[in-house]
């Protein structure tokens, strides 16, 4: 507990961070540099859960308040299946809360059909780009 700040509505993962963007905690049971990592957030879920059951993948539950990937306070996690986590993880809203992503016009897609987000947050960013270089 001493990697964990518990100031906030999270308990948040303050050492080691791996993942993309550097998005979960984790630290080495052992010393050497060849020992295996461990998530912080599995960890929690089993010291103050339980064990996790095959197959499932720890949750950060936005409902019961988590913002944060390096979360580790226990009643913010859920072990789930895969299929649950990934539909968890879609967002409702955009990144920046102003538009509803549950309505197909406001989504963004790519040619493979995968969602890559706000498509009225990226026509606005465009635009600025677009007056920015108007300005030069």
């Amino acid at each position: 507990m001493r990697h964990v700040d518990t100031s906030g509505e999270c308990w948040i993962w303050t050492a080691q961070k791996v993942g993309k963007g550097r998005r979960y905690g984790a630290f080495r049971v052992g010393s050497r540099q060849t020992d295996p990592r461990i998530y912080a957030h599995r960890v929690s879920h089993e010291l103050f859960i339980g064990p996790i059951p095959e197959g499932h993948q720890v949750d950060h539950v936005k409902k019961r308040g988590c913002t944060s990937t390096l979360c580790v306070r226990p009643d913010h996690l859920e072990a789930v299946p895969q299929h649950v986590n990934y539909e968890r993880e879609r967002l409702a809203f955009c990144k920046s809360g102003k538009h509803d992503l549950s309505i197909p016009e406001s989504v963004r897609w790519d040619g493979q059909g995968r969602r890559r987000g706000c498509k009225r947050c990226w026509l606005d960013r465009a635009n600025e780009r677009r007056a920015a270089r108007k300005g030069d």
